[in-house]
């Protein structure tokens, strides 16, 4: 369930997050396995190809390549440095992209540029 405070101690049991869906373009499981330090073995379609770094956060696998998931699942279960360094990645890149405390001000630089760009175009 939503809010459920039971999965961040989940998450802390965990030691990587299998996601091969094919139809979600930017799940929230992602990020929170990143913010969680976890890597993340996922199938790399549209938001999530930009979230997880295949090689450096995580590994891209292809679509409904059962073979694959398992490969790279078993690489991170027999490396457990492997997965410490990506999780590491995943978590540093979830706070430099992802983490509101420094989404939402460039947020608000972007949108301010684009009013005073519209302003200087409309004129006085």
């Amino acid at each position: 369930m939503p809010g459920d405070s039971r999965l961040w101690r989940l998450l802390a049991e965990a030691d990587v997050l299998a996601f091969p869906s094919t139809i979600d373009q930017a799940p929230n499981a992602v990020l929170e396995a990143m913010a969680a330090g976890l890597p993340v073995v996922a199938v790399p379609v549209a938001g999530v190809a930009e979230m997880v770094v295949d090689g450096v956060s995580g590994r891209h696998v292809p679509p409904h390549d059962v073979d694959a998931l398992g490969r790279a699942l078993v690489e991170l279960v027999d490396d457990p440095e492997l997965r410490s360094r990506w999780g590491a990645a995943g978590r540093a890149r979830f706070e430099a992209i992802y983490d509101i405390d420094g989404t939402v001000p460039r947020l608000l630089d972007v949108l301010d540029g684009a009013i005073a760009d519209g302003a200087r175009e409309v004129g006085p």
